[in-house]
């Protein structure tokens, strides 16, 4: 009986160690996982914050471009504008010349 107890114990330890065994080498596995995962949510961030970085310039530089297409744009109408005044300009002198002449052949004629 002493036997049976004896070699009952000793598997039972065997198992224990075989156990121990396990569980120290799952804990160096779940301690290189953790680390790994640090190391990767600090790339995480440091991605994160050039993306943030870069997102800041496109943007910026979409603010830019829209600034110089609409400054194109004005230059562009004020220089159609000058080009209209021009143009009324003249209308009006010519306006102006046609009454001067309407206005002598009506006092000529009367």
């Amino acid at each position: 009986m002493n036997d049976e107890i004896q070699n009952e114990f000793n598997e039972f330890h065997d198992e224990c160690l075989k156990l121990s065994w396990l569980c120290t080498k799952q804990k160096k596995i779940v301690s290189s996982l953790e680390g790994e995962c640090k190391s990767m949510q600090d790339e995480l961030d440091k991605v994160k914050s050039n993306f943030c970085t870069k997102k800041k310039k496109v943007k910026s530089n979409i603010n830019t471009k829209i600034d110089c297409l609409t400054w194109n744009k004005c230059a562009s109408l004020k220089s159609k504008i000058d080009e209209l005044n021009q143009v009324i300009c003249k209308y009006e002198n010519g306006k102006n010349r046609s009454d001067n002449v309407l206005s002598s052949q009506i006092t000529v004629s009367t």
